[in-house]
């Protein structure tokens, strides 16, 4: 990384911290028997991603939960296997400002929303997503474990052994279905 991005990655978690004081939210246990609303956050890289994706979404709407998923993608465009859903929303790079701070409004959106879980589903460290979850109103939010993201999560799950997204999603389910509020 250049001097130039270390410098833009520093003043984003500035206003990062800056936006943290004013945040409000009320948490709450939930499990996933008990969610009803449950938002995803991915950063999404490949159609593999995109199908894995796309299969646990559909799996908790048939549980009868409302799930909005927001992707980033780290292009300009939205890859064509990347189908238009009202329950999907995608960010790219266009829609970051110079110190990756995401602007759009589908953003602003997903950070107000209570849901009553907030599942970050990114493996790799991403400033946008640790953005938009660390601002997020969620009860109850929930990734894997990392030193940068342990303010802003409720509950990490440790995946340094395997970090692939089918095992990360397992342990997520399965830590989440474990819970008693």
């Amino acid at each position: 990384m250049n001097i130039i991005d270390k410098i833009k990655y520093r003043l984003g978690y500035i206003m990062l911290n800056k936006e943290l004081e004013n945040l409000k939210r009320d948490k709450v246990l939930s499990n996933l028997k008990t969610a009803k609303k449950i938002g995803i956050l991915y950063y999404l890289e490949s159609e593999k991603q995109y199908n894995v994706i796309s299969d646990f979404v559909k799996s908790l709407q048939e549980e009868h939960k409302t799930v909005k998923a927001l992707g980033m993608i780290p292009e300009k465009t939205v890859p064509h296997y990347c189908f238009p859903k009202i329950f999907y929303d995608y960010i790219t790079v266009k829609d970051l400002n110079w110190y990756y701070k995401p602007n759009a409004i589908c953003v602003r959106d997903f950070i107000n929303t209570e849901y009553d879980i907030l599942i970050d589903l990114t493996t790799e460290n991403s400033f946008t997503i640790e953005y938009i979850s660390a601002l997020s109103k969620a009860k109850l939010k929930v990734g894997k474990a990392d030193n940068l993201r342990k303010k802003y999560y409720d509950i990490m799950i440790d995946i340094e052994k395997n970090k692939d997204l089918k095992y990360l999603i397992l342990q997520i389910t399965h830590y989440l279905s474990m819970l008693k509020k």
